[in-house]
């Protein structure tokens, strides 16, 4: 058992069938247009149609291929067929000519033949399916969705290796995988290598099989509390009373709101993983960051003061939730601030949002510690932005914490300009020095996929067909 998300974000039921055909997905706003009304008449989508969707996913900043799935298998001499009047399912198996082979629902009682077969069924039939497997089958059933606002789709797999609920690299969370997970886990049945244009990942079965979790893992991503009321809420009240202070005090007044506004940004994630630890409620959630943020940052100046308190709570803050990702914990992803899979995130780890917050905090705590230090020549306060940006980079970048390619950036960037106004350059020195060796590092990257070949570099960027498919990409 397990959960497929859907899509990203609101989208309509066909795009869900494409996607695993394709693969691939995209956020529907990368898109130049809506998708057409789909459907499949006597084995194919009508052509008008199925032309808007291929220049419709080819205008995309993304390898998107509708139809991949099933010419990979027919180019490997595996059938793919469909039952009759499937409906929009039948989107999962048309090849990339928009046809499918379209068997009769007598022929398809327990599959339509050898290779790939898509078929419909209730819930009560799905026992006999399973019960008509060979060793070597593999039944993949996916609720068909009723609406673009269904975005966790209940699924379940029966077959060789799959004892337990469902789980995929692609999401690190148990019980949920991607509609993009489909094509690449068929393809791997078949021992037929997957096209580097998916990007979704094999999907595979944890030791225990615990249908209970995957329903209170979906009503809780469901009735996830809203960053708007918990965070976003607090926070203007906090500017507020910053702005008071200042009005009333002038500038001692604003210099110590100032500080306390500060130190309780650096708190409040914390705090947000202590409350999905706690499975706090909206309400719950938004006083725990409202309240004991400020009630920490106070503390915090009067027990700890100047850098040395910024420096603990950035680093009490980053090791918290390195703790919680290195352990396999799931509370960094149900965080409010954590990336929430019920809306089609593809990687699950600390997510785009907290990585552009602890990865900022791990060079300001380090700056803020550094500070403290009397003794400190610029040299060595450039070793340590350095070495600090190589090790957490090498911390979040290989994706344990699902933060990738962007904490790489954020670090190697905000590491080099530390280092470099420590060694007392100037501003422009520095950012001309940082973009320079930034676009040398991707030179040499191109250089070597020319010469290698078959990296994604390539084929976006350096395969570009018109200029402005260049500077979308860049």
């Amino acid at each position: 058992p397990g959960l497929v998300s859907a899509a990203i974000g609101d989208v309509p039921v066909a795009q869900t069938f494409l996607d695993i055909s394709q693969g691939n997905r995209v956020n529907k706003n990368l898109y130049d247009s809506d998708l057409p009304r789909l459907y499949v008449r006597d084995g194919r989508v009508p052509e008008d149609l199925w032309a808007q969707t291929l220049e419709r996913a080819d205008d995309a900043p993304a390898d998107v291929l509708p139809g991949l799935l099933a010419s990979t298998l027919a180019e490997a001499g595996v059938p793919v067929a469909a039952e009759a009047n499937s409906g929009l399912p039948m989107l999962a198996a048309v090849d990339r000519d928009g046809i499918v082979l379209v068997e009769s629902a007598a022929a398809c009682v327990l599959g339509c033949g050898p290779g790939l077969s898509l078929v419909r069924s209730r819930a009560s039939e799905l026992p006999a399916l399973v019960d008509g497997l060979g060793p070597d089958d593999l039944l993949i059933a996916v609720t068909a969705g009723v609406g673009s606002d269904q975005q966790l789709l209940p699924a379940g797999i029966a077959g060789d290796g799959f004892d337990g609920n469902l789980t995929s690299a692609s999401t690190r969370t148990d019980g949920v995988v991607l509609t993009t997970d489909i094509g690449p886990t068929v393809l791997e049945r078949f021992d037929v290598d997957v096209p580097d244009e998916m990007n979704g990942s094999e999907i595979e079965a944890t030791d225990d099989r615990d249908p209970g979790a995957v329903a209170d893992l979906q009503a809780k991503l469901k009735d996830r509390p809203s960053r708007d009321e918990v965070v976003f809420l607090p926070l203007m009240i906090w500017l507020g009373a910053c702005a008071l202070a200042a009005l009333g005090f002038r500038r001692p007044g604003a210099k110590l709101a100032l500080t306390l506004l500060a130190l309780s940004c650096v708190w409040a994630p914390l705090i947000l993983l202590a409350a999905a630890a706690v499975d706090a409620n909206e309400v719950a959630s938004a006083l725990m960051v409202g309240l004991g943020s400020p009630a920490l940052a106070l503390a915090t100046r009067a027990l700890v003061p100047g850098y040395r308190g910024l420096a603990l709570a950035c680093a009490v803050t980053v090791g918290a939730y390195a703790v919680d990702v290195i352990a396999g914990s799931p509370y960094s992803s149900l965080s409010v601030l954590g990336p929430n899979p019920g809306g089609g995130v593809r990687f699950f780890g600390i997510g785009n949002e907290l990585e552009a917050i602890l990865t900022p905090l791990t060079l300001v705590g380090c700056g803020a510690w550094l500070a403290t230090r009397d003794d400190l020549s610029g040299p060595t306060a450039a070793a340590w932005f350095a070495g600090v940006a190589v090790v957490a980079t090498i911390a979040f970048a290989p994706g344990r914490f699902g933060a990738d390619v962007g904490a790489a950036i954020v670090l190697a960037v905000g590491g080099a300009t530390a280092a470099g106004m420590s060694l007392g350059f100037g501003w422009r020195r520095v950012a001309l020095t940082v973009i320079a060796a930034g676009v040398a590092g991707v030179a040499a990257l191109a250089l070597a996929d020319v010469i290698l070949g078959g990296a994604h570099l390539s084929r976006s960027v350096l395969g570009a067909g018109e200029a402005s498919d260049v500077v979308d990409v860049l």
